[in-house]
């Protein structure tokens, strides 16, 4: 929310602050009258809070200063955003100041030195604050008045900086029917517009995922300017997005995207119109080659175009960006989920996006998304030999059981759906292997219904920072060609965690192998002594010295004949 200055002595006052709130995004204007109190005594209690995001695009949306927005579809929460918060003289804001005008509008970005040096309350100390992961900052023990919020720094983020806003405490609200409240403590959601030419970003963004469960997409993408997008079916506005379906530990696809999906052509204000999804190509190949591929089509573009064309006398609303959501399945798969760059079991997948202008001008040149991982509860090991190197010759499998006596007897953990033993196989090609997806409400053990680890989940979801511990077993079925699988089953303690309500649940191994050990057939003692390799030279001798002693025992025993003959009377 972009604001003005939101202030209401009276009713008048507080039509006039409701329009200026609704338009203030947009134009930064805000009349100039007393400030309200709305019957708060000004204790030094009221408060900013900051809830800040991108977006694909611009939004005209307007805020209420309530808790509780919710921010357009497609926003995500920024953190490392660098604020300053600065108090304004309300003498002088007001206009009560001879020779300084009364505030009328929000200053510019490039205006806020100038503005401050004449309208800043010097007895206030700016007070900077990044926003955290979750997009959040506050200001608290604040006084009522005016205050300035400037964005210092984007922290990073390929974005366009939000304007500068005035906020005003306490702040009126409008209701229906003319009814006014006032609120001391105020709640802004100032954005950031997306420079990126493609995004793909989770609309749900759940904490953690299962088989089964679904996950809702967003793929926005920048396309040509107006009169560069259709002049006729050859020569138009073209392109594909190839969503890469992300792969499992054993190389098969953890998503299927459901074909009920929608276009929406996005306006450079943020407003959305409904494309027909027929008109737009659509190809799965995710069971082949992990792709599934949308096309732009001359029906496509010839839409947006004539969108455009109604709306030459307002460019704020032509098309700027096409987003694509779908809702993506997770697959069975997904119980050997691939594991993240901080070594958690996670679903992860990106967009490849290519868009060239009726001219056959390069818009968008290959670029790809990058899209926050989604976790699922697992773990990673690797299977190595006796001297620590993974075993890449052949695979192994494993099994997992809720007890030691269920592994013992063969008792282990089952997908309801597929009614099979859940599996992890290790990779031929790194030796290493995931189980995951273990607080799914799917899995069975011994009969029953599998809930230990789900459990666990709703424990840290309700226990935030508070370490979850959960055991299982796992016993090694399959060893690689030439080795001997491990004997007695391997217990794994797990470790569940969520730290922050906006944070992910992260899952680690905090007791019990990483490292699966097997030693080669016919070395691994148990009473027995070692023998030498087969093959190679190593045989060779063995049969060389058996022969030998062979020969040796028949001479002894000819010659051990002959005397027997000549002792004989």
């Amino acid at each position: 929310m972009e604001q003005g200055i939101m202030r209401l002595p009276s009713k008048l006052a507080a039509v006039l602050a409701t329009a200026a709130l609704a338009v203030s995004l947009a134009i930064g204007a805000a009349p100039a009258f007393a400030l309200g109190t709305g019957g708060f005594t000004d204790d030094g209690s009221a408060s900013i809070t900051l809830h800040k995001y991108k977006t694909p695009t611009d939004s005209s949306m307007p805020g209420t200063g309530a808790a509780g927005q919710q921010p357009p579809i497609g926003a995500q929460p920024l953190g490392g955003v660098l604020f300053a918060l600065y108090k304004l003289d309300t003498a002088k804001v007001e206009g009560g100041i001879a020779g300084t005008p009364a505030v009328t509008k929000t200053p510019a970005a490039s205006e806020v030195p100038a503005f401050l040096a004449t309208y800043r309350d010097a007895t206030f100390p700016p007070i900077e604050q990044s926003t955290g992961a979750d997009g959040v900052a506050a200001w608290g023990s604040l006084k009522f008045g005016y205050y300035l919020l400037e964005e210092k720094s984007t922290g990073g983020a390929n974005v366009q900086a939000a304007v500068p806003s005035i906020v005003t405490l306490p702040y009126a609200q409008q209701a229906a029917g003319g009814t006014t409240t006032f609120i001391k403590d105020v709640h802004v959601y100032p954005k950031n517009v997306s420079l990126d030419d493609v995004e793909k970003t989770v609309l749900d963004n759940p904490d953690l995922t299962a088989p089964y469960e679904s996950l809702k997409y967003q793929i926005s993408f920048r396309i040509p300017v107006a009169q560069k997008v259709y002049e006729s079916d050859a020569a138009c506005m073209q392109g594909t997005i190839v969503d890469t379906v992300p792969q499992s530990s054993t190389g098969k696809p953890m998503l299927g995207i459901r074909n009920d999906f929608t276009v929406v052509a996005l306006s450079f204000d943020g407003t959305e119109n409904v494309l027909p999804a027929k008109d737009i190509g659509f190809s799965d190949t995710s069971a082949t080659d992990g792709r599934v591929t949308w096309t732009i089509t001359p029906l496509i573009a010839k839409a947006v175009e004539a969108l455009n064309t109604t709306r030459a006398d307002e460019p704020r609303k032509q098309i700027s960006k096409l987003v694509i959501r779908a809702t993506a399945q997770v697959t069975p798969h997904a119980f050997n989920a691939s594991i993240d760059a901080d070594g958690q079991a996670s679903i992860i997948n990106s967009a490849l996006v290519s868009i060239t202008d009726s001219k056959g001008a390069v818009v968008v040149d290959r670029k790809q998304s990058t899209t926050p991982a989604i976790p699922t509860t697992g773990f990673q090991f690797t299977k190595v030999d006796g001297k620590g190197s993974p075993i890449l010759s052949d695979t192994a499998s494993f099994k997992l059981a809720a007890s030691y006596s269920d592994a013992v007897a063969g008792k282990f953990i089952k997908s309801t759906t597929g009614t099979a033993d859940l599996v992890a196989s290790s990779n031929a090609t790194n030796g290493k292997a995931v189980f995951s997806g273990l607080h799914s409400s799917d899995l069975t053990a011994n009969g029953s219904a599998y809930t230990t680890v789900k459990q666990a989940v709703n424990a840290a979801r309700a226990n935030l920072g508070v370490p979850q511990n959960v055991d299982v077993w796992m016993v090694e079925t399959k060893a690689p060609n030439g080795y001997r699988a491990l004997q007695a089953p391997q217990k794994v303690t797990l470790q569940i965690v969520k730290a922050t309500a906006t944070s992910k649940v992260k899952t680690t191994v905090v007791s019990g192998p990483v490292c699966i050990v097997n030693t080669m057939n016919g070395q691994e003692g148990g009473g027995n002594f070692a023998l030498p390799n087969t093959g190679g030279i190593g045989a060779i001798v063995f049969f060389v010295v058996g022969a030998g002693v062979v020969a040796f025992a028949v001479a002894t025993f000819a010659r051990s004949r002959k005397r027997d003959r000549d002792d004989r009377p």
